[in-house]
């Protein structure tokens, strides 16, 4: 109702003396619009008149609804003097969800800003006195356009209660008892404990050690009897100490295990040789036959054995298969110039010449040499 007051003021003023006097100073001027003037006036108060209802209509749907939920909550919202008084029920606050709308821009006019206030119903109703306060309290329209603030609704989330969960300790597993380890010697072959024990025979025989050497080489034929070096120096050792018999024993059982090693051979032959077996050792000799070239020491013994023997035919032929390997050898030339002359054949004097020759023959030999050339003269 003040607000339909304070219009009707606003018309009240605009039809003060000062408006008369300005109207009489035109009628003065223009005498003859006085009647036009008056009619202009009925039509002002008409139009008035349709501009007060209609205010009064949207000044009653706009405040009549707040006004009524202000009383019905005992929220109170009252202007004066263009400030907004609002009273609030210390007893059950309304909660109030506003939507928020923008400040308006400084010194930039804007239209009455309508807020929707959502009301949330309390349990308890204000007492009566103050809903009587609330009444008697005088509203007036606002001279500018209030936009209220949003109200800020903090919620209160109770956080689940945190339980702490202790685990068990665990108890300390025992120590795992490891067995004792048994630490094994790597396993030597045979061939390696012959090659060990034969190692051994040598640092005896280098020491004269020959009772220990010859036990070190005995053990090695036991462990392993193909062991070549160990039978032939066990073999060597027995003819060197005229042991005869043993060494013809140990070489006879190593041709068998081995009837192509020329060594054992050759060994056998001299140990026949020494015991004045001669055709014993040309028989060893003959079953084999290897290469001049590279058992030299072999031919030449079955040459003096077959000259021994007096086989001059068989030793003059030996004789000249070593010559053509190795022709500068002045004691072959002189064993080929006695198995010649032996069969009166006419080569003699020219391989005593060439024994002479060569340069390797002793002063004896030399001396013999010449008394046979000069004995074919």
């Amino acid at each position: 109702m003040s607000l339909i007051n304070q219009m009707l003021k606003d018309l009240e003023q605009r039809r003060t003396p000062a408006g008369n006097d300005s109207s009489a100073v035109l009628d003065r001027l223009n005498p003859g619009t006085a009647t036009a003037q008056g009619r202009r006036g009925y039509g002002l108060l008409i139009l008035t008149g349709i501009l007060l209802v209609t205010v009064v209509i949207l000044a009653w749907v706009v405040f009549g609804e707040r006004w009524t939920a202000v009383q019905t909550s005992g929220h109170g919202t009252v202007s004066k003097d263009g400030k907004k008084i609002s009273t609030i029920v210390p007893l059950a606050p309304p909660i109030v969800e506003q939507a928020s709308q923008p400040a308006p821009e400084p010194g930039k006019i804007t239209e009455p800003v309508r807020t929707v206030e959502k009301i949330v119903p309390q349990v308890k109703q204000p007492e009566p006195e103050v809903a009587k306060q609330l009444a008697e309290v005088e509203i007036k329209a606002p001279s500018q356009p209030v936009v209220d603030k949003p109200m800020t609704v903090k919620k209160t989330i109770k956080q689940p209660p945190v339980i702490e969960v202790t685990k068990p300790v665990k108890k300390a597993d025992k120590p795992v008892e490891v067995a004792p380890r048994i630490t094994r010697k790597p396993t030597i072959s045979k061939e390696g404990q012959a090659s060990s024990l034969f190692a051994k025979a040598t640092r005896q025989l280098k020491k004269a050690e020959r009772r220990k050497a010859e036990q070190s080489l005995l053990e090695v034929l036991k462990l392993l009897p193909t062991h070549i070096d160990a039978r032939q120096t066990l073999a060597a050792m027995h003819f060197s100490g005229k042991q005869f018999n043993a060494a013809q024993r140990v070489l006879i059982e190593g041709r068998a295990l081995h009837p192509q090693h020329v060594p054992f051979t050759l060994l056998l032959a001299r140990v026949h040789t020494e015991q004045g077996q001669d055709n014993e050792a040309i028989a060893v000799l003959e079953t084999m036959k290897p290469v001049v070239s590279q058992n030299s020491d072999y031919y030449a013994l079955l040459a003096a054995l077959y000259q021994r023997s007096a086989k001059h035919a068989a030793a003059a032929r030996t004789y000249q298969a070593l010559l053509q390997v190795y022709p500068r050898r002045g004691v072959w030339w002189m064993g080929l110039g006695l198995s010649l002359q032996a069969q009166q054949q006419p080569g003699a004097i020219q391989a005593y010449r060439n024994a002479l020759a060569s340069g390797d023959l002793s002063t004896e030999l030399k001396r013999f040499v010449q008394s046979r050339i000069n004995g074919l003269k």
